[in-house]
C-alpha cells in the first residue's frame, strides 16, 4: 500500500508566485509614478511662484531706475539744492586744478 506524502498535497487555491511578484512590482512602478507626479507638481507650483516674485521685483526695480535717471537730470537736482538753502556755483579759474597724462601713460 503506497503512502502519501501530506506535505506536497495543497488544498485550495495556490498563486503562482512569478505572477504575483509582476504585480508587486506594478504596484510600486504605480506607486513610484504618483509619487514623482505629485513632486513635479509642488515643484511646478513653487517654480511659478517664483516666476511672479521675479517679475515683481523686475517690476520694482525698473520704477526705481526711472526715479533715479529723473533725480539726476539738472531741473531736479537744481530744485533739490533749492529745496535744501544751498547755493552752488561754478569755481573760479584759481580754483580749478588741472590733471594731465603723465607721458609713461600715453
Amino acid at each position: 500500500m503506497a503512502r502519501r506524502n501530506r506535505r506536497k498535497t495543497s488544498e485550495g487555491f495556490t498563486f503562482p508566485v512569478p505572477i504575483a511578484s509582476l504585480f508587486v512590482l506594478g504596484a510600486i512602478v504605480a506607486l513610484s509614478y504618483l509619487w514623482l507626479d505629485s513632486r513635479c507638481e509642488t515643484l511646478e507650483d513653487e517654480l511659478r511662484a517664483l516666476e511672479e516674485q521675479k517679475q515683481a521685483v523686475r517690476q520694482r526695480f525698473s520704477m526705481e531706475e526711472s526715479k533715479w535717471a529723473e533725480m539726476k537730470t539738472s531741473p531736479y537736482i537744481r530744485k533739490a539744492l533749492r529745496r535744501h538753502g544751498l547755493h552752488m556755483s561754478w569755481p573760479d579759474e584759481a580754483h580749478v586744478v588741472r590733471v594731465y597724462l603723465a607721458d609713461s601713460e600715453r
